[in-house]
C-alpha cells in the first residue's frame, strides 16, 4: 500500500515495455509529386510497403505506435491489422523530427518504456536477425544503438530512456541528424543492406526487390 503523498517507484528496466515507433507520416512527394499515391500503400512483396516494417517491430516489441498523417485512414487500417497502435501527427508541420517527437510523446504517455525502437515505414527490407542483434547489444539508459552496413549508419535505432526527452524535442529532419551527431551512438556492423535502403521513388521498389530480397 502506498503512503499518502508518496509516488510509486518506476518499474525495474527489465519489466518495462520495449516500444516500437513506426514513422509513417511522411508525404512521399518524391514518390508521387501529385500526392495522389501513398507510397506506403504501394504493393511490395505481397503486401503494402509499410506492413513489412510494421511486422518487424511487432515481432520484437510489446507495443508498436505508428505515427501517420491525419488523412491516412487506409494506411492506419492496415497498420492496426498488423498489430500497431496509431497516433496522428499535427497536420502541419511535416517532417521526420515532428513525427518522431509525436511517437515518443505518445509512447511515454501510454507506457513506461525501457527503450524505443525507431524505424521509418519506408524501409521494408531490414532483416529480423539485424534487429535481434541490436536488441541483444548491451546498452545504458543514454545509449543509442544503430546498425551499420558498409560504413553507413542505418535503421532501426534502439534508444534508451535517457534519450527520450531529446527525441521528443526534435522539430524537423535536421534536428534528428543533429541529435545523432551530438550523442554517442553505438554502431553494430551487420551484413544487411536493408538497414540503409529506403524507398523514395517507384523505381526503388524494383531495385530493392532484386538487390536486397533476391
Amino acid at each position: 500500500m502506498l503512503r499518502r503523498g508518496r509516488f510509486p517507484q518506476p518499474a525495474p528496466a527489465e519489466r518495462r515495455a520495449l516500444v516500437g515507433i513506426l514513422l509513417a507520416a511522411g508525404p512521399g512527394t518524391r514518390f508521387d509529386r501529385s500526392g495522389a499515391v501513398n507510397k506506403l500503400l504501394a504493393p511490395f512483396a505481397g503486401m503494402p510497403l509499410a506492413c513489412h516494417a510494421a511486422r518487424l517491430l511487432v515481432a520484437h516489441c510489446r507495443h508498436v505506435i505508428a505515427v501517420t498523417a491525419p488523412d491516412d485512414t487506409d494506411l492506419r487500417a492496415y497498420l492496426v491489422a498488423e498489430g500497431c497502435e496509431t497516433v496522428t501527427r499535427a497536420a502541419q508541420p511535416e517532417g521526420l523530427g515532428y513525427s518522431l517527437a509525436a511517437g515518443v510523446h505518445e509512447a511515454r504517455r501510454r507506457y513506461d518504456p525501457q527503450a524505443l525502437v525507431i524505424l521509418p515505414a519506408d524501409m521494408p527490407a531490414v532483416r529480423d536477425e539485424s534487429l535481434t542483434r541490436l536488441l541483444a547489444t548491451p546498452r545504458a539508459p543514454d545509449t543509442i544503438v544503430a546498425p551499420c552496413h558498409d560504413g553507413q549508419r542505418g535503421y532501426p535505432l534502439v534508444c534508451g530512456a535517457g534519450q527520450f526527452a531529446r527525441l521528443a524535442a526534435c522539430t524537423d529532419d535536421a534536428s534528428v541528424g543533429q541529435l545523432l551527431a551530438r550523442q554517442r551512438v553505438t554502431l553494430l556492423d551487420v551484413d544487411d543492406p536493408g538497414i540503409v535502403q529506403d524507398i523514395d521513388f517507384p523505381a526503388d521498389l524494383v531495385t530493392l526487390r532484386f538487390d536486397v530480397l533476391s
